[in-house]
């Protein structure tokens, strides 16, 4: 992490905790070091020789916590990695390593009333392997989000495992983000050959009906990017989640239509289908 993004992460939280500072005082601070973990793997349709199948792992670690009267807080940190293979022609499935992208954050998680507010600085990058032929793009990401309590993946599961019996729901758990690229003409690890200045969008997790603690849910979400010739563009879902939710994670199987054309590795109009388990 640059200094930049360190100091950056650091002032964050400051801001944040000064919203509350009765609840920060008041708090119980631990250094609890649990973790979470998310995997994927889907497939597109139509397939082409870039979007066949697609395949990730991600994994988050809480640093530090503090249970205050009206506010609670985490300090996180996690990375992940996502691999594509192509389709081409004669059946060849290909795995291509310079299609290797791979992210690491940390951040500042607030719960408070009801909400969850969270505020990270993001490095996302396509990887070069064993090539120099002009870098791939980089970029670096400060991300707010607020969403309700139960967005969080630990808190969907303590309510849902434990559901008893079967029928209709209206029940929608929902997410609002903001991303600023920062612009800056450093060394291109901060930023390079990319032309965003701004994302915004959310999602929402719709429960239709339930089974016990498994659920039909439809799950839409939207990014909008806002590039420096203020172009806009977009990646949409919408997505059908089967989800059966466990006390120690949940397996899911969708299904939708993803329409992406914004200009970081865009897989244009596409159904895909796969599943989804977290820990």
């Amino acid at each position: 992490m640059t200094i930049q993004n360190r100091n950056s992460l650091v002032l964050l939280a400051i801001v944040m905790l000064l919203l509350s500072p009765a609840s920060a005082l008041a708090a119980e601070f631990s250094f609890p070091l649990t973790w979470n973990g998310r995997g994927w793997v889907f497939r597109y349709s139509p397939t082409d020789t870039v979007f066949f199948m697609d395949g990730g792992l991600e994994a988050n670690i809480t640093v530090a916590a503090w249970d205050g009267d009206e506010v609670d807080g985490a300090f996180y940190a996690g990375a992940g990695f996502t691999v594509k293979m192509g389709w081409q022609n004669g059946g060849l499935v290909v795995f291509d390593p310079r299609e290797a992208h791979y992210s690491i954050r940390s951040g500042l998680r607030l719960e408070f009333s009801g909400i969850l507010a969270t505020a990270e600085m993001l490095h996302d990058c396509i990887h070069d392997v064993d090539r120099y032929d002009g870098a791939t793009p980089i970029w670096n990401v400060a991300r707010f989000g607020v969403s309700s309590r139960s967005w969080l993946p630990r808190h969907r599961r303590e309510l849902w495992s434990l559901r008893a019996g079967r029928g209709r729901l209206t029940e929608i758990d929902w997410r609002a983000e903001l991303w600023l690229f920062p612009r800056v003409d450093i060394y291109e690890w901060v930023q390079h050959d990319h032309d965003l200045s701004f994302a915004l969008g959310g999602g929402l997790i719709a429960a239709l009906y339930h089974w016990s603690d498994s659920a039909l849910e439809l799950r839409p979400d939207a990014l909008l990017f806002l590039e420096t010739d203020n172009k806009w563009s977009r990646r949409v879902n919408m997505l059908v989640y089967m989800t059966r939710y466990g006390s120690d994670g949940t397996a899911s199987l969708f299904a939708g239509h993803v329409w992406d054309n914004q200009p970081l590795t865009p897989s244009g109009s596409r159904w895909v289908f796969g599943l989804d388990f977290e820990l």
